[in-house]
């Protein structure tokens, strides 16, 4: 009597990509969060939780809008910190009321993270201040699947 065997099932693991956006700050244009130079930061903490087999960050995305109401100036800028690493300094502002930043991959954690922005004014000599109303992080992401 012969038994016959069939060759096991071997499915290695295959690398792959996704991404997720993580709201920080969401709330109605109207209301929001006012931060001014000097006297008001926007600082907020958020996690993130990567699928089982999570592998590395290959791209962060922060996106800050503001009220279009608000008191900015086009060369304004906003200083980006992620879990007191070095600060991003993002672009000069313009007249848009959007901002998208790419931030370093390495600076976030999975759990627990924290995100602190500050306005460095073009001139301080005016008054400047934004109304933010969103603040959303775009993370991109391998993991074995």
């Amino acid at each position: 009597m012969f038994a016959t065997t069939s060759p096991a099932s071997s499915t290695s693991p295959t690398l792959q990509t996704t991404s997720v956006d993580i709201e920080i700050l969401n709330v109605a244009r109207e209301s929001g969060i006012f931060i001014a130079p000097q006297t008001a930061n926007f600082t907020a903490a958020f996690s993130f939780a990567p699928q089982k087999g999570f592998v590395q960050v290959t791209n962060i995305l922060l996106t800050i809008e503001w009220n279009q109401l608000s008191l900015g100036h086009v060369g304004d800028r906003f200083s980006i910190q992620l879990n007191s690493q070095t600060p991003v300094i993002a672009t000069s502002l313009a007249s848009q009321t959007t901002q998208v930043t790419m931030m370093p991959r390495q600076d976030l954690r999975s759990g627990s993270n924290l995100l602190n922005l500050v306005v460095i004014p073009v001139d301080a000599a005016l008054a400047t201040n934004y109304l933010l109303y969103e603040v959303r992080m775009t993370v991109e992401y391998t993991f074995l699947a």
